[in-house]
């Protein structure tokens, strides 16, 4: 049970678990549906190679999820 706990441990620092109402939370639907704005989401500020990894999966699965909304094609 530690070895799980210790390995959510980076997201007490990073803020990537929060609940749904979090104020902070994207909007991807509301993200893809706007045609005029660009949208740039980047892992610069996170040292975590593993917390990078997962970011960007996050952002994949969420653009999938989430692709029909989108009134663009979605460059990445």
């Amino acid at each position: 049970m530690q070895d799980i706990s210790n390995l959510f441990q980076p997201f007490k620092k990073d803020y990537f678990l929060v609940k749904d109402n979090c104020l902070f939370n994207l909007d991807f639907k509301k993200i893809l549906s706007d045609n005029t704005n660009i949208h740039y989401f980047s892992t610069k500020y996170l040292k975590d190679p593993k917390m990078k990894e997962f970011l960007i999966l996050l952002i994949l699965n969420k653009i999938l999820e989430n692709k029909d909304y989108a009134k663009k094609p979605v460059l990445i």
